[in-house]
């Protein structure tokens, strides 16, 4: 293994310093021995210090993996323990380490794509999930609108029909006035039209009263009138004689005294019956 221990004049430490800062500056690079980052960073540095045969010998550095442990141990005896790669193998190292340093970077890619993939899914099923939560609290919300302006109507329709139950008490108790009130009239008219009545029945009664006593009155001064007429004519028929001359008419007085008296009593019982019967008719 390669020693953790870099020399900022060897130019192999110069290397491995920039393998070592090209490793740590790579996403998700992680601190690590220094061979391991160079292993990881890829062999072509490796071969190169083989090839120049630089270091200490306390660094005991691994060989190509292409070399033979024959042509390693020549090449350490050749040069005391250091090994030297030949050109070819450098190169084909080297391409073999950008290979791996390319088939790295596409696995770094992959798994970035997957990562970034996972986090997406994730991401989409973060959204879905709060789209999800969002529509439903969204439902319970309009259940609750709705739930509320049914309630709301519910109140409305109760405090209507509470007001329509008011005024319809309001207006029966104002017909009830209104038929008491008409009741009232009612009574005063009717009273007033009892006492009109009787007020009337008592001035007809005291007209009846006031006429049979004007009629009775003026029966008897028209049968006192009556009475002195046929007195005053009896009187007369008295005074005259038996025979009496004939009047230039052919009639004597008798004859005429005679008829004068028939017409006063036929005048007379006219004027009886006339009163009996205005007197059956006020009775």
């Amino acid at each position: 293994m390669f020693s953790t221990h870099l020399e900022p004049s060897c130019s192999i430490c110069q290397l491995a310093s920039a393998a070592w800062g090209s490793v740590e500056s790579q996403p998700g690079g992680a601190r690590q021995p220094v061979s391991s980052r160079l292993e990881a960073h890829g062999d072509a540095i490796r071969d190169t210090m083989y090839a120049r045969g630089d270091g200490d010998e306390d660094d005991v550095l691994e060989a190509p993996s292409s070399l033979s442990p024959d042509s390693r141990a020549s090449a350490a005896s050749e040069r005391g323990g250091r090994v030297h790669a030949p050109p070819e193998q450098t190169r084909s190292d080297e391409q073999k380490g950008q290979r791996d340093r390319e088939e790295q970077k596409e696995a770094d890619k992959k798994r970035d794509r997957e990562d970034e993939r996972k986090r997406e899914l994730e991401l989409v099923s973060r959204l879905e999930w709060e789209r999800e939560m969002e529509a439903k609290r969204a439902k319970e919300l309009e259940v609750e609108r709705e739930e509320a302006r049914r309630q709301e109507l519910e109140r409305q329709k109760q405090w209507q029909e509470e007001q329509e139950r008011r005024r319809e008490v309001d207006r029966l108790a104002q017909a009830k006035m209104e038929m008491e009130r008409l009741e009232g009239l009612k009574r005063e008219k009717q009273r007033e039209a009892e006492e009109s009545k009787a007020r009337i029945e008592a001035i007809e009664r005291e007209a009846e009263k006031l006429n049979l006593e004007r009629r009775e009155r003026e029966a008897r001064e028209e049968k006192e009138k009556l009475a002195i007429k046929v007195r005053e004519e009896a009187m007369r028929a008295q005074k005259q004689p038996e025979s009496l001359p004939e009047r230039e008419d052919g009639r004597s007085d008798a004859e005429q005294s005679h008829k004068t008296l028939s017409l006063v009593k036929q005048r007379k019982e006219q004027l009886r019956r006339q009163f009996e019967n205005q007197f059956n008719v006020f009775r």
